[in-house]
């Protein structure tokens, strides 16, 4: 499953992925050096939970319920068990962050 993700252009420390998303985060965490932050939804995200390759989540929550829009999990993804690392005020944002058991 690939990202609905239009080629667009990046900078040094970003970089859109229009390929196998999975095989681009292997090669990154093959790398040396920072964290990686991914920012999608569900189907971006599902392929790399399949993979286990998410170590944590950081997810902020709106002060707005969305009838529709992109759901962050989709149905299929494995259960993965999360303990909380913190949660923060961000604003009128909540943010919860999570290591992947």
């Amino acid at each position: 499953m690939e990202p609905r993700v239009k080629k667009k252009s990046g900078n040094e420390f970003v970089q859109f992925v229009g390929d196998d998303i999975v095989e681009f985060t292997r090669s990154l965490k093959a790398k040396r050096g920072q964290s990686i932050w991914m920012v999608g939804g569900g189907e971006a995200l599902h392929p790399l939970i399949q993979a286990r390759l998410l170590d944590e989540f950081i997810i902020q929550i709106a002060p707005a319920i969305i009838g529709r829009g992109i759901p962050l999990f989709i149905p299929g993804n494995e259960d993965v068990r999360l303990r909380l690392l913190d949660v923060r005020r961000c604003g009128q944002f909540a943010e919860l962050h999570y290591e992947a058991q």
